[in-house]
């Protein structure tokens, strides 16, 4: 008898680990990391908050206090940050790529307390758990 895996054992487990990984990926997408818990301090302290999503997905639904400003508009992103390129803002979009957009092309502007909060679902699930904590 010997221990290795037939040919239909090994694709039925890279059958498992492909859909594992693949469920891990869909639905970890509400989860939350450091990143969230970071730009909710830096809320906390004053931040302003831009959301870098489209009007529509805006008025579908934002966070408290954001407002909104398209990615891609950065002439008003600088009207709303000011002169003060060491103002704290926080950005976010639905995964985090819009907002990196933004950031980048104000960084070589020279705006550096910029940062990207990524997915604003992960923002929600991080205020959801900040809540519960300080309960």
């Amino acid at each position: 008898m010997t221990n290795t895996l037939s040919s239909f054992q090994m694709k039925m487990l890279f059958k498992y680990i492909v859909i594992f990984t693949l469920f891990h990926t869909l639905f970890s997408c509400s989860k939350f990391g450091p990143e969230q818990q970071l730009a909710w301090e830096k809320l906390d302290k004053g931040a302003l908050l831009i959301d870098v999503r489209t009007k529509q997905e805006f008025k579908d639904g934002h966070l408290t206090k954001a407002i909104n400003i398209e990615y891609e508009n950065i002439p008003l992103l600088i009207k709303a940050i000011g002169m003060d390129k060491s103002r704290s803002v926080v950005f976010y979009c639905r995964s985090g790529r819009r907002a990196s957009v933004a950031i980048n092309e104000l960084k070589k502007l020279g705006y550096d307390n910029i940062y990207n909060a990524q997915a604003l679902s992960a923002m929600e699930a991080a205020l959801e758990n900040k809540r519960q904590v300080e309960k």
